[in-house]
């Protein structure tokens, strides 16, 4: 078995590939998924809020939202997630 750490480069992501059978080793790699994991949400969560606040909130914003913007606003957001969902599913149903 390869033992040690090994460093994957592959666009702008860095990945750690720890190949070792230890309790250290089955920790740090489910450290490292719930972080990867966390990065994608907050990502995915930026991306939401702001696609979604180009397209509803068109002039400068008050103390409140208007009822057509937080319409707006839950419709974008909706429609985000299940398309977000639609592509995930895609992308498992490939391998």
């Amino acid at each position: 078995m390869n033992r040690g750490w090994s460093l994957f480069s592959a666009g702008t992501s860095i990945f750690y590939n720890y190949a070792c059978d230890s309790h250290f080793g089955m920790i740090f790699f489910f450290f490292f998924q719930e972080e990867k994991e966390r990065a994608m949400v907050n990502e995915m969560v930026a991306k939401l809020t702001s696609a979604c606040w180009d397209k509803c909130i068109t002039g400068t914003p008050g103390s409140k939202l208007s009822s057509s913007e937080s319409s707006c606003l839950s419709n974008c957001a909706r429609s985000y997630m299940d398309m977000s969902l639609i592509i995930m599913k895609r992308f498992q149903s490939m391998n």
